[in-house]
């Protein structure tokens, strides 16, 4: 077995060789919940993509050239920042939120800020490693994969899809992408 420390994020290894599990060090952590300040949700959500997503992205794409309408202690932009990381590294299903309000980035609105708020309190409540795990069973090998969409949430007739495989488990691939047609 063994440990590594690498940029914010930390690999165990197991004994046995047959398990690797990757977390995000607590400073990462810290440093968002410090970001989040008086933002941070009280009662956590149990998803991190706000329900209305979708009208948060085209109210803030509609508003872009109007007066500045965010919020003055809240850093956007920073706390965007580190959600990105996470989604990128380690903490997959971040990845659609993360993608949507990424295009508000330069002039995000209250509602912008209120839902980025929801994914940094998520993420910070939802703690959880990423695990890489060894099956030497082969023809139980259970693949899941899981999917989450914003119906032409950009009025260009694509939807943003987010999604994430997993084989026993463990999570090997992920992204988020446009697409005219889903099946």
């Amino acid at each position: 077995g063994g440990d590594g420390n690498f940029l914010g994020l930390h690999l165990h290894q197991s004994e046995d060789r047959r398990r690797v599990e990757l977390t995000v060090g607590n400073g990462v952590y810290d440093r968002l919940a410090e970001k989040l300040g008086r933002w941070r949700l009280k009662r956590p959500p149990a998803t991190p993509t706000a329900p209305d997503i979708n009208d948060v992205v085209r109210e803030g794409r509609r508003d872009a050239e109007g007066p500045e309408v965010a919020c003055a202690d809240f850093d956007f932009r920073a706390i965007l920042g580190i959600i990105s990381f996470l989604a990128h590294q380690a903490v997959p299903h971040l990845a659609l939120a993360v993608s949507l309000l990424s295009t508000l980035a330069a002039r995000p609105t209250r509602r912008a800020c209120l839902a980025l708020a929801r994914v940094a309190s998520y993420a910070l409540e939802h703690r959880q490693p990423l695990v890489f795990e060894h099956t030497p069973d082969l023809v139980s090998l259970e693949t899941t994969v899981h999917v989450d969409a914003a119906f032409d949430d950009r009025g260009n007739g694509k939807s943003t899809v987010a999604f994430f495989v997993q084989l026993n488990g463990m999570s090997v691939h992920w992204g988020v992408g446009q697409t005219k047609r889903l099946t």
